[in-house]
């Protein structure tokens, strides 16, 4: 069954999770599994495969604090899961993140710099930031990433906020 609550948000109830079969509804639908009581999101259809991204919670927080996180030669290992990863810098005050490596795909991870430090995430092959780079400078600002392609350790960009 398929509501329509009057604010242009639509809601499809099921009696299970969505899968990368179901690619027939456009990006941002919302889709409730009744019988988990577990609500996700359509983040992306490529190719006819859906990415659905689980959100809300029990009333508690979306994200797990995975903790602060050295780059390594420009990559963000997020091996450690889902959750908000706070980046430091390899060298100094101030570096470049090129990729986001350990994620399945339709993964999330929220990311913000450690105090003091400056990341500038850059678009490139293994971040798809629709070719604008980002740099966090306040511990305000952060950006969600999704792997989009796990075998090659791709991510897009879902959200940016910059609050300096």
């Amino acid at each position: 069954m398929t509501l329509w609550d009057g604010n242009a948000v639509k809601v499809e109830y099921k009696s299970v999770a969505p899968t990368g079969a179901d690619a027939g509804f456009p990006e941002g639908y919302f889709w409730l599994d009744q019988v988990l009581d577990r609500m996700y999101q359509l983040m992306d259809v490529t190719a006819g495969v859906a990415t659905w991204r689980e959100v809300g919670g029990g009333g508690g927080s979306l994200w797990i604090d995975q903790g602060i996180v050295t780059l390594s030669t420009g990559v963000l290992d997020a091996s450690a899961g889902p959750g908000i990863y706070t980046v430091a810098s390899e060298a100094g005050s101030a570096d470049a993140m090129t990729q986001v490596t350990g994620l399945a795909a339709g993964e999330c991870i929220r990311i913000q710099p450690d105090t003091g430090d400056t990341i500038t995430v850059t678009d490139g092959a293994k971040l798809d930031l629709q070719g604008v780079n980002f740099p966090m400078e306040s511990v305000k600002d952060i950006m969600e990433l999704m792997c989009s392609d796990a075998g090659n350790d791709v991510s897009k960009e879902v959200v940016r906020a910059d609050n300096t």
